[in-house]
């Protein structure tokens, strides 16, 4: 999978050219219908803007591309803003770019200009969460051989789904499915083999399908 990332919280930014305000705003989206809904919003809340030019990236790859340059010479806006948002690996987001006219014409190169600063604005001043593949690892195992377990996962920054302390130990924890360079976390194959050398294979495990989740500090978040 491609790195990609999610908003968390959306990005607002504004540019001036030449009189022109372009206003710009990052919004997570889940779907196609949720995308033109949020399009329509903005729409009427700046009902008398020239324009609200628009990218969204929906669903699972190949995602799902659509872009908008609503009356804009074409290719200056809309185009503009979704190579912003794939420079900047986003997935289930939209932007849309609303101009209030200045009354001075910018020509292609002002206006490819102004929508592609105004995007990059938006995306900056957004909180994103890169989109990792992980394997949940369910963990049953006795008080005696918790101690040993607890450090290995305290010591490895493996993030802690939940934890169930009753009449014997159960854990649930997110792992990496495959190795990856740029996150350090133990992969599912890593993690099972360490805590079965750990507890001498009285440990039981479990390890889910592939999933799709993010970090929140050194919390995971299911996607």
């Amino acid at each position: 999978m491609a790195v990609s990332f999610r908003v968390e919280t959306q990005g607002n930014a504004e540019v001036v050219r030449k009189k022109s305000r372009f206003i710009s705003v990052l919004l997570p989206v889940d779907d196609e219908k949720q995308a033109f809904s949020e399009i329509e919003a903005i729409r009427k809340a700046n009902y008398n803007a020239r324009h609200n030019c628009f990218a969204f990236i929906v669903g699972k790859e190949p995602f799902t591309e659509r872009f908008s340059d609503d009356g804009e010479p074409q290719g200056t806006a809309g185009k503009v803003i979704l190579e912003v948002m794939k420079h900047s690996h986003l997935s289930n987001a939209l932007i849309v770019v609303t101009r209030y006219f200045g009354g001075v014409l910018l020509g292609t190169g002002g206006l490819t200009e102004a929508y592609s600063s105004a995007a990059a604005e938006a995306v900056k001043s957004a909180s994103l969460m890169q989109v990792l593949i992980g394997k949940q690892v369910d963990v049953g195992l006795d008080y005696t051989d918790y101690g040993k377990i607890e450090y290995l996962i305290r010591d490895n920054g493996i993030p802690v789904l939940s934890s169930d302390f009753s009449e014997s130990v159960k854990l649930s924890v997110m792992t990496m499915a495959e190795r990856d360079e740029e996150n350090q976390l133990m992969t599912a194959e890593m993690f099972v083999n360490k805590v079965t050398e750990l507890t001498n294979g009285r440990a039981v495990t479990e390890v889910s399908d592939p999933v799709e989740f993010g970090l929140q500090g050194d919390k995971a978040v299911l996607l």
